[in-house]
């Protein structure tokens, strides 16, 4: 009677340290799973970015085309694509960084 509740007892406390990891793991994959979703909408958001300034660029060198002289429309949109440009690039970097640390 006293061997098998000693059986017992090792087989709950097996199975809880066999659902604690379980669960530990789990949670640590969630987080991951966030992580990637949250980089990949970062990254979507600043190539979106990236492509309204490419095209705003278009607009306005079709606009300088036509009239034979540019104006502000240029310089605005060159400033356009220099800014999301650089957050681009920042996000290449903290990525670089994230995968050296991993």
């Amino acid at each position: 009677m006293f061997a098998e509740l000693i059986i017992s007892a090792i087989q709950t406390a097996a199975v809880s340290l066999l659902l604690f990891y379980w669960q530990r793991k789990q949670g640590k994959n969630d987080k991951d799973k966030k992580e990637i979703t949250e980089d990949k909408r970062e990254e979507s958001l600043l190539t979106m970015e990236l492509i309204m300034a490419s095209a705003a660029l278009s607009y306005a060198n079709a606009c300088a085309i036509e009239r034979g002289c540019t104006n502000g429309e240029m310089q605005e949109a060159k400033r356009a694509y220099r800014r999301a440009e650089e957050k681009y690039k920042e996000y290449e970097r903290k990525q670089a960084a994230n995968r050296m640390n991993a």
